[in-house]
């Protein structure tokens, strides 16, 4: 589990949720986890991704 979800477990009433909940809480934050992920990348002078992270990217 990532430590967002776990955060999140910690909340009154997380484990009374089906497992669907959790399951859609789950991928919500791995979402949440890769939107942050890129934003770190985006040259803080040009609001654009680096032409390196775009080259990396693509060879993954």
């Amino acid at each position: 589990m990532t430590k967002i979800f776990r955060n999140y477990a910690k909340k009154p009433g997380f484990w009374e949720k089906s497992w669907l909940e959790k399951l859609e809480i789950e991928q919500e934050t791995r979402f949440l986890r890769k939107i942050v992920a890129v934003a770190a990348e985006i040259d803080a002078e040009t609001g654009f991704l680096r032409s390196s992270d775009i080259l990396n990217r693509s060879n993954r």
